[in-house]
């Protein structure tokens, strides 16, 4: 245990991704025993624009603070950020603290944080777009506390507002449901493969999107993975690095990478690096 939390020990994001993977998987093959199937959905390219997200002043402020001192694993100051908009936005307030909560989790391996998480954003409304993004994070939440059903149930009400959207950043959240959907139904003849589509929307939205270009790239970076594309992952994972450097998750997603294509020093350098960050702060601990 550290700082409350059961902390999970260091390891190579290859087992983390398979984890994830299979969330994803749980989450969408319940969801047809749950739900109708998706329509097919077209993503129209448009100019990019943040209307459906905009937030402006102290707002605007708060939520870039908490993007950049998330991607800096300053999770203090990046909760702070969070929780100093509920005075003017009580629920975009809640949405950013789970934000930070639920990326201390993917870091740190904070379980306490995720199961407040799962708990705070059942509790809180906010409205649009940005509600439905509460929904996501729930939905992300509640399987990973094991909750597979629940999950698919949030899940699929946020993709539903998403694809509605003509927002930039709506349709990079749905182009994640999307892409799982499709690769979940991929058995089925009379479903067609949308999965490029969402590649492309994740693509753009991960260069462009202030706010939540960590939330689309990572994904992003696994989907290339499944499709064995390990090169043009390795080139997301080092813009992500540009933007976050020394960030913990995106060297070890590096290293990952760097491992497929066999690049084995540079990859053991960086998971040498990590255990030893890891073994530095037990030592500091006791």
């Amino acid at each position: 245990m550290r700082d409350g939390f059961q902390r999970i020990p260091a390891y190579s994001h290859l087992d983390y991704k398979n984890e994830i993977k299979y969330i994803f998987k749980m989450i969408f093959r319940l969801s047809l025993c749950v739900f109708a199937l998706l329509a097919e959905v077209s993503f129209a390219s448009s100019a990019w624009n943040d209307s459906a997200f905009v937030l402006q002043g102290a707002l605007k402020e708060s939520a870039e603070q908490v993007t950049r001192y998330s991607m800096s694993c300053d999770y203090v100051r990046a909760d702070a950020a969070a929780r100093a908009m509920r005075a003017q936005d009580a629920g975009l307030s809640c949405i950013f603290v789970n934000i930070v909560r639920i990326s201390r989790f993917d870091d740190l391996g904070d379980t306490a944080a995720l199961n407040k998480a799962a708990a705070s954003l059942s509790e809180c409304r906010s409205s649009g777009v940005w509600d439905a993004l509460r929904e996501f994070e729930l939905g992300y939440a509640q399987s990973a506390l094991g909750r597979s059903v629940k999950g698919a149930m949030h899940t699929r009400s946020a993709a539903k507002i998403f694809e509605e959207s003509a927002d930039p950043d709506a349709l990079a959240f749905y182009a994640i449901y999307a892409y799982y959907m499709s690769d979940a139904l991929g058995f089925l003849p009379f479903v067609s493969d949308d999965k490029q589509a969402s590649l492309s929307v994740l693509e753009k939205a991960s260069a462009n999107s202030s706010l939540f270009w960590p939330l689309f790239v990572t994904p992003l970076v696994w989907m290339h993975y499944d499709r064995s594309e390990y090169k043009a992952a390795l080139r997301l994972t080092d813009g992500a690095l540009a933007k976050a450097p020394g960030h913990p998750v995106f060297l070890q997603m590096r290293a990952d990478m760097l491992y497929r294509l066999k690049r084995y020093p540079e990859a053991a350098a960086i998971y040498e690096a990590s255990a030893a960050g890891v073994r530095l702060l037990g030592h500091r601990k006791t």
